[in-house]
């Protein structure tokens, strides 16, 4: 099985400081590489199945995070330009390593979760 380690230093660095999860990666990616260059969140949802609201925090985060601009009620690619260069560079690891790429961000959520428990446990008022 392929391992993080075996990833470029600057795409693992990129990933540990701007890929939050697997979902923003693939939202990310999608948009990256897709075709045309606007998407709802509908859009969105559907092609990533994922639920229309979570879909629409997913885009909000990608704007926020400089890798999407949003157009009305469609969103479309527009990195910062210092984030071209790497997106196509994840882009490229993830298609000769995507166990690496998937298992770096999975490791780095679960030592996140770790570090903040208080997250994870039920609200006894919910």
């Amino acid at each position: 099985m392929a391992k993080a380690s075996a990833l470029p230093d600057d795409v693992e660095r990129f990933i540990l400081i701007h890929i939050p999860s697997v979902p923003y990666l693939e939202a990310a990616l999608f948009f990256h590489g897709g075709q045309p260059a606007s998407r709802s969140a509908q859009e969105v949802a559907q092609a990533l199945y994922l639920a229309p609201a979570t879909a629409q925090r997913l885009l909000q985060a990608l704007c926020d995070g400089g890798l999407l601009a949003r157009d009305g009620h469609s969103y479309r690619y527009a990195p910062k330009p210092a984030l071209c260069r790497p997106m196509d560079r994840l882009a490229e690891a993830y298609r000769a390593n995507l166990i690496g790429v998937t298992q770096l961000i999975h490791d780095a959520t679960h030592k996140d979760a770790r570090r903040y428990p208080e997250s994870l446990k039920l609200k006894r008022d919910m």
